[in-house]
């Protein structure tokens, strides 16, 4: 009695595998899968008492309808944010909620696609890993319904519901500048997605506002790629690229970093190199994660309401559904907002 039931998730934890594999294992699909794999699932399976259940398909009368959510990483608190809106909206709709985390991998994220698109589910909501149209439209072909969270791709012809990250670090490097900072430099993970374009692009134009010039030497864009095995791999690229900027000798007074994650990284490193923040370098974040307020040095940062972001991805996709065949094409922007907190610090003399 009060015994967990085993599920697939477990069995693809258990296999060192995907769940989408062993989707296709227990499904008996053409999709080719190694027999040696094969074969581990199926031994787990056996190990763990594992049963499948039947096969669901969404949308047939009498059956509750499944909803697909793909982010790419769950180590950053502001997609756990983002799914209890998508939550509230997606619960008193009566569907089920298919999350999946990524782990920022293309492969991941296809495989996952692949196996909802087997089940027949009719919606997806999608913060892509890749900035490609090939990942998507192959799907969209097949009729099913994607919203675009967190992200934009080009020559996508449906929804997005994002956040004017680029409007967000104009206003990030304003507030330096009014603080007297002229030498500000930007921390990132690589910029191979939309929002990380987008700051990026705000940050060279918040330097053009404030009569600063553009210097590629204070960009300072990791190299490191996410691994399954990393959870924390933002708080980790913060601290290899707070290392970078200390060895470059670039007299940064102040840092802008991509996300709150990346800021708490910085911040760690240069705290034990024996720089203060913000009294020797200020630091803003992007996000405004719950954490951020509670951490010492409280955080400024851009706050991007992530639950209401939810929120609205979610009702956007149920009236895409439910809307006949037809699909609202509609792209919206969240408007950014400075949260002062105490890691920056004025240096106008």
């Amino acid at each position: 009695m009060g015994r967990k039931k085993v599920t697939i998730r477990d069995v693809a934890a258990a296999a060192g595998t995907s769940i989408a594999t062993v989707s296709r294992v227990i499904n008996n699909t053409d999709y080719p899968v190694s027999d040696e794999l094969s074969d581990r699932i199926k031994q787990v399976m056996k190990e763990l008492n594992y049963t499948a259940g039947p096969s669901t398909k969404s949308g047939s009368r009498g059956d509750t309808m499944d909803i697909g959510i793909s982010i790419p990483s769950l180590s950053n608190p502001f997609y756990m944010q983002t799914l209890l809106g998508i939550s509230s909206v997606i619960r008193e709709s009566k569907c089920n909620m298919l999350p999946f985390n990524a782990f920022c991998s293309k492969e991941e994220e296809n495989e996952y696609l692949d196996m909802l698109c087997r089940r027949k589910v009719k919606g997806v909501i999608i913060s892509p890993v890749s900035n490609s149209i090939d990942n998507l439209q192959k799907y969209m072909d097949q009729g099913m319904k994607f919203v675009l969270l967190d992200q934009r791709v080009e020559g996508c012809f449906c929804p997005s519901i994002n956040f004017d990250s680029r409007k967000g670090a104009r206003m990030a490097m304003r507030y330096f500048a009014e603080c007297g900072h002229k030498k500000i430099a930007l921390a990132t993970t690589p910029l191979t997605r939309w929002t990380r374009e987008e700051i990026h692009k705000g940050y060279k134009e918040g330097l053009q506002e404030a009569g600063i010039s553009y210097d590629a030497s204070m960009v300072f864009v990791s190299e490191m790629e996410p691994s399954m095995d990393d959870a924390d791999y933002e708080i980790n690229v913060g601290k290899e690229l707070a290392g970078k900027i200390i060895a470059s000798e670039c007299g940064a007074t102040a840092v802008l970093c991509v996300n709150d994650m990346v800021a708490f990284g910085v911040i760690r490193t240069l705290a034990t190199s024996g720089v203060k923040v913000p009294d020797d370098v200020s630091v803003i974040g992007f996000d405004d994660i719950p954490f951020a307020k509670n951490y010492l040095p409280a955080l400024t940062t851009i706050k991007y309401p992530a639950y209401e972001l939810g929120k609205l991805a979610a009702t956007l996709l149920m009236v895409n559904i439910n809307n006949d065949g037809a699909s609202v094409d509609l792209n919206m922007h969240v408007e950014p907002q400075l949260i002062e907190r105490e890691t920056v610090k004025s240096i106008k003399k």
